[in-house]
């Protein structure tokens, strides 16, 4: 206790020291190296944001970032996020973007967002403050943001991995289902992510001006009892803590991995102390979860619009099965069923959130697709399926993108513009 006390002690005072070098640094070079080094030593010793905002660390990165060399605006940027400053948000209020888990039915998160960014006629990292994905949303919510992907470039990227990832001979899927809990080749996965995402970490991502706060959700395994885990690319205030432990010091591939680890399918993932598996386990729509964090970071805004997006859902007949026909299989399907339900969660939100802010597009589907679905037939069916959904949802959509495109008031802006006046003394 007390060497950790000393420990404490000693990065505080670093702290200090590294913000008054920053302060007295007059050169482009002098500056980038001490960015770099405070970059470095705030994402070791997270805790120590608050002497570096007592520092006046934030007036210094704010002038930083007005440099006109990009290699400093870009660390001022990351730097700024580290401790914990959050610029205001572009439109009226927050707007927000949830991507459900569902493995490959992630094809129809794409196809109604495509709907959704024609309506808008902007890309999707424009369009919202903050984007929070589980599993396959996971993948989706770093290219779409992190990577400013296209969607249809996006789409053709996504057949791709899951055609690699999910081509398995079933023999050999079993046989290692047992020896590992994952049906698949982890490294197949782990490789094609190394390939597509490369090494790029959250805290890299906040060195683009354009890019969204962006959440990914896993479980927490080792635990006394299961918890979500967020994946960040963002330092809250000091003083502020989330309900879910979390972290920025990740590559992003880790997160995506993380978030995707459906047992069964992949080996979970294993980051320092925490065993990590698929974020749906017990949420797979995030949209609760994620307004939690988008009220820590903008405590004063208004909530402009939610758009939460869902991998489709099928409903069988309900008709009642012979009392004694429940097989332990039938009884352990219900109960996962149950646990990653996304539409409780909508329920809830449906009942909490004005019906003008807060849009749930989640379409039937004609069957049910399982999550590693590859057949290109079974594709169209999906694609299909939501092409009907979002065309009897017409003026749904169209409703969402009109709110989403609502500017930021005048008498909002001048408070934007006082607020980084005040912040820059």
């Amino acid at each position: 206790m007390k060497r950790e006390a000393l420990e404490q002690g000693s990065a505080n005072r670093k702290t200090k020291g590294l913000v008054m070098a920053l302060r007295a640094s007059t050169s482009n070079i002098s500056q980038l190296r001490r960015l770099e080094e405070f970059c470095k030593h705030m994402a070791e010793y997270p805790s120590t944001r608050g002497k570096a905002v007592k520092a006046r660390a934030i007036p210094c990165l704010l002038k930083l970032r007005q440099n006109p060399d990009q290699a400093i605006q870009e660390l001022s940027m990351e730097a700024l996020s580290l401790v914990g400053y959050v610029d205001p948000v572009k439109g009226r209020g927050i707007r927000l973007l949830c991507l459900d888990g569902g493995g490959t039915r992630g094809l129809v998160t794409i196809e109604i967002l495509k709907q959704l960014q024609e309506c808008c006629g902007q890309e999707i990292h424009k369009m919202f403050d903050y984007v929070c994905g589980v599993s396959t949303g996971s993948l989706l919510a770093v290219m779409l943001s992190a990577f400013r992907v296209p969607l249809p470039e996006t789409e053709l990227l996504y057949k791709q991995y899951s055609s690699q990832m999910f081509s398995r001979n079933k023999l050999m899927g079993v046989g290692k289902l047992f020896m590992s809990h994952s049906y698949y080749e982890t490294d197949v996965w782990e490789k094609v992510l190394h390939e597509s995402i490369g090494f790029k970490t959250f805290l890299e991502s906040t060195r683009d001006p354009e890019c969204p706060k962006i959440g990914l959700v896993s479980s927490l395994m080792n635990v006394t009892h299961l918890q979500n885990f967020f994946f960040r690319n963002y330092t809250l205030p000091s003083g502020v803590h989330s309900h879910f432990p979390g972290s920025c010091n990740y590559a992003l591939w880790q997160g995506i991995r993380a978030s995707s680890a459906a047992p069964g399918y992949f080996e979970e993932m294993k980051l320092g102390d925490w065993v990590h598996q698929d974020g749906g386990l017990i949420t797979n729509n995030p949209t609760a979860i994620a307004l939690h964090e988008c009220r820590l970071l903008w405590p004063k805004e208004k909530i402009q619009c939610v758009v939460s997006v869902g991998t489709g859902k099928y409903v069988p007949g309900l008709e009642a099965q012979p009392a004694d026909s429940a097989s332990l299989k039938t009884k352990v399907t219900k109960i996962v069923q149950s646990a990653t339900d996304t539409e409780a969660v909508h329920t809830t939100l449906q009942d909490l959130l004005p019906p003008s802010s807060y849009f749930r597009l989640n379409p039937y589907l004609s069957q049910d697709f399982q999550l590693d679905e590859i057949r290109k037939d079974q594709w169209d069916n999906m694609r299909h399926d939501t092409q009907m959904y979002c065309r009897k949802n017409t003026q749904k959509i169209e409703k969402a993108a009109q709110i989403l495109l609502k500017t930021r008031m005048p008498h909002q802006k001048a408070q934007d513009w006082l607020k980084e006046q005040r912040d820059l003394l």
